[in-house]
């Protein structure tokens, strides 16, 4: 879970990453960024490529952290090339070269495929949560 991860710094939430994140690795700035938009429980969150820069560890807690997202009923857009987020999406936007590929409920626009395809050649915007 992010918060435990964050917290387990002796800084927590506060943990300086330092000039442009020098500090940290590029795995523990994104895990520390996506904590802090974490807190709270916002009603919103926008994520543009969320998963970047996490080992399959931390892909893990992020979507275990976007299916608590989804279940506390905040809206989530996520930005994504990687098809494993769409796992927790209620509707796809797809974009290829800037204009609008597909829209509708994820299974719709991207019917499920074998596990093994990761990425999408269109850019993806997951939306989730609230309807």
């Amino acid at each position: 879970d992010w918060s435990s991860d964050v917290c387990s710094s002796d800084l927590g939430y506060d943990t300086p990453i330092g000039e442009n994140g020098a500090a940290l690795s590029s795995g523990q700035r994104q895990r520390i960024a996506l904590a802090r938009a974490l807190y709270g429980a916002p009603p919103l969150l926008v994520m543009d490529e969320p998963n970047a820069s996490l080992d399959d560890e931390g892909d893990g807690a992020l979507l275990a952290a976007l299916q608590a997202v989804k279940a506390n009923k905040q809206t989530t857009f996520v930005i994504t090339h990687r098809r494993n987020l769409l796992s927790v999406a209620d509707f796809v936007l797809a974009l290829r070269d800037g204009v609008i590929h597909a829209y509708g409920p994820r299974d719709a626009v991207f019917p499920p495929r074998s596990p093994n395809t990761n990425a999408t050649n269109a850019r993806t915007i997951v939306l989730d949560g609230a309807t």
